[in-house]
């Protein structure tokens, strides 16, 4: 395994982690915003 390869490996799964993150905050706001009509 090479160190670039290695490199795109370790930053595809930030990436991941970082999308489903954001995946989960949007879920959260959205229900908060159901909760809450005034937004």
């Amino acid at each position: 395994m090479s160190k670039e390869a290695e490199r795109c490996i370790t930053t595809g799964r930030h990436e991941k982690e970082i999308s489903e993150k954001m995946i989960d905050l949007r879920s959260v706001a959205i229900s908060l915003k159901s909760r809450t009509h005034e937004f």
